[in-house]
């Protein structure tokens, strides 16, 4: 069996020769909301770029607030309004200074990827950021990475949260129970 940390070694190697502007236009078809969670990419994630501009909802960024350790997996984990200005978080990641929104008031959250089980679960940088802020999220949460990084292996462990669709380059997948 492999551990998490070799499915993610090995996928983000593959990931370092992709074109990270792609993502399917299929997504739009389901974030028509009033708030929206959305990353801003970060080293080998796939740029959303392409969609923010014609997101008719109130967006809202990740922002990452230090609680004293220095390590991101203690972080509190916000999302921030955006309003097109860029500022870092504490951890040096893209975000927002904009006004902070609870987690529940969000319609729908998308969420970055190494990669994903047919399952729907994620393998990020391992840090469960997202896991954690997630858990008991009522709203749609949509995962996003390469069509090549969508593997049937089941690394999950019982802390994971599972994504509602998967979107790649190449299609949209609607993940069901």
């Amino acid at each position: 069996m492999k551990t998490k940390k070799e499915i993610r070694k090995f996928y983000k190697n593959i990931i370092t020769s992709k074109d990270l502007t792609f993502v399917c236009e299929d997504i739009r078809d389901i974030i028509d909301c009033d708030n929206i969670g959305i990353y801003l990419n970060i080293k080998n994630e796939i740029s959303l770029d392409n969609i923010i501009g014609d997101i008719k909802a109130s967006i809202y960024v990740p922002y990452m607030k230090d609680d004293g350790s220095s390590l991101i997996k203690n972080a509190l984990f916000e999302f921030h309004k955006y309003e097109g200005v860029l500022c870092f978080d504490d951890f040096n990641i893209p975000s927002s200074n904009g006004s902070c929104i609870d987690v529940d008031m969000l319609d729908v959250v998308i969420c970055p990827g190494i990669c994903f089980n047919k399952k729907g679960y994620r393998l990020g940088y391992g840090a469960a950021c997202y896991d954690k802020i997630l858990a008991n999220f009522k709203g749609k949460i949509i995962g996003v990475c390469f069509e090549d990084c969508l593997i049937d292996y089941d690394f999950q462990e019982e802390h994971d949260v599972r994504v509602d669709y998967i979107v790649t380059e190449k299609r949209l997948y609607s993940i069901k129970e």
